[in-house]
């Protein structure tokens, strides 16, 4: 709904107010770092997904988040590809888990070879996930295949993307394509 300072409040609020055992404490860590980060509280949510990452480090929640987070941070990307590549193995079959894998190899490798199936299977499975078809877009415009970037996208929009999704989508669809560094350093 958008209430993110107040989701943080309560978050805090069952903090305190629940037992200190590690399976009460990742999820509400994990919620708590997820508000914080729609919030702009950047610091907060380092410190919430790295302690949820302590105490359940081989949750694919956990690791999904905390990878994903650091690759879009651009924070110590080797350590988020591993940790998202866990994920995968823990949950191979989680579209969310996928695409954030298959993302972070495009965004911090350029890997498309390998990311590209991994995007495919993930929209598959998530055919109306406008994020997932926004990366999906992004490695179909990085292999020349720029109608189907543009397909992807339009698409993507048409699938009620997240603000910040929608900006992104529009600026690819408008400004000739998306700019990802990992691509831009090898032409």
């Amino acid at each position: 709904m958008g209430h993110h300072a107040e989701a943080i409040d309560l978050y805090t609020k069952a903090l305190k107010a629940s037992p200190p055992r590690k399976e009460i404490a990742w999820p509400i860590l994990l919620g708590r770092a997820m508000a914080a980060q729609e919030n702009g509280d950047w610091a907060m949510m380092q410190e919430d997904m790295h302690h949820a990452l302590e105490l359940a480090p081989d949750q694919p929640e956990v690791l999904n988040f905390v990878g994903y987070a650091s690759i879009e941070h651009d924070i110590d990307q080797d350590h988020a590809l591993q940790l998202l590549k866990r994920a995968v193995e823990l949950q191979p079959n989680d579209p969310s888990i996928q695409d954030s894998y298959a993302w972070a190899l495009l965004k911090a490798k350029g890997d498309l070879k390998t990311a590209l199936p991994i995007l495919i299977q993930a929209a598959e499975h998530a055919s109306s996930d406008a994020e997932i078809g926004y990366h999906l877009g992004v490695a179909y415009w990085y292999l020349g295949r720029h109608t189907e970037a543009q397909d992807q996208w339009n698409q993507s929009l048409d699938d009620n993307p997240q603000p910040q999704d929608r900006t992104l989508i529009l600026n690819a669809l408008q400004q000739g394509g998306p700019h990802l560094k990992s691509f831009e350093q090898n032409q």
